[in-house]
């Protein structure tokens, strides 16, 4: 079971003459992490202690849960330093005070380990490789999604269903882009109604299957699905810091390889991954 806090660590903010943040950031804050062994990015996700808030060149003590816990498993130490981003603007500094989640410990003492990546021998063609398109997101930069994200703003999914003839499908949406001050329950009734239309009369399944996507678009999962933090991956394995500032005429889109799951938070626990 993963961990719900990775490590606590000191964060020092950078003034807004040193190019920090104009704005306060609230706890749950959510900047791109930087370690110096690894050129792999991650999520770092700050619950202040004692602290709703955090000004510009404060500091701070703070809970952090990190993405792609896998990829530094065993890299981190007490006193290491690391760097938090939005986009490619370092907004401050942080130092590890306690390691808390053991997998992550490198237990050889201060000895800072350089991540290899696996060899992979694997020919991926581009038949097997799907686009996601993250909706409302047109007009945008990956950057400014990432600031977005950071404030507060999710990813997120419905779930509907179709039946065609005695077959009934569970399907899921595209990923949508919700704002801060927006209700993830924004875009529900859209497919709530497209299962009550097209899913419930298919037998036996069709009723069932409708009740069970309402159920997961409900108010009590929050309007539909988390699955920012599985999409923070796929952007980040995707756009290079070249290409994280460039405006979007269209929606961000993302990709995976055809088959291949996506987090454990896809509505469609029986269908693992995106179809």
């Amino acid at each position: 079971m993963k961990s719900a806090v990775d490590f606590i660590a000191s964060l020092q903010y950078k003034t807004m003459e040193e190019g920090g943040r104009k704005t306060p950031a609230k706890s749950g804050y959510r900047p791109t992490v930087v370690f110096p062994f690894s050129e792999m990015q991650t999520s770092g996700e700050q619950t202040f202690i004692n602290r709703a808030f955090v000004m510009p060149g404060d500091s701070v003590d703070a809970e952090i849960r990190i993405l792609a816990v896998d990829h530094f498993s065993g890299c981190l130490y007490e006193g290491l330093t690391f760097d938090f981003k939005e986009g490619d603007r370092l907004i401050g500094t942080g130092v590890i005070k306690q390691v808390i989640n053991d997998k992550l410990r490198n237990k050889d003492g201060l000895h800072i380990p350089v991540h290899e990546e696996p060899k992979n021998d694997i020919t991926i063609d581009k038949q097997d490789v799907k686009l996601f398109r993250i909706r409302k997101t047109a007009g945008m930069s990956v950057s400014q999604l990432y600031d977005q994200l950071s404030l507060g703003g999710r990813i997120v999914i419905y779930g509907y269903c179709i039946s065609i003839i005695v077959l009934t499908f569970r399907l899921v949406s595209l990923p949508y882009f919700i704002r801060f001050d927006q209700k993830p329950s924004k875009y529900r009734l859209k497919y709530n109604l497209l299962s009550l239309l097209m899913g419930w009369w298919g037998l036996p399944w069709g009723p069932i299957y409708t009740l069970e996507m309402i159920n997961i678009n409900s108010d009590k999962q929050g309007g539909a699905t988390d699955v920012t933090e599985d999409v923070l991956l796929k952007l980040r394995e995707k756009y290079t810091s070249d290409k994280v500032t460039e405006i979007s005429d269209k929606d961000i889109t993302i990709e995976y390889l055809k088959g291949w799951g996506t987090s454990n938070k896809n509505p469609r626990t029986a269908i693992d991954g995106y179809r």
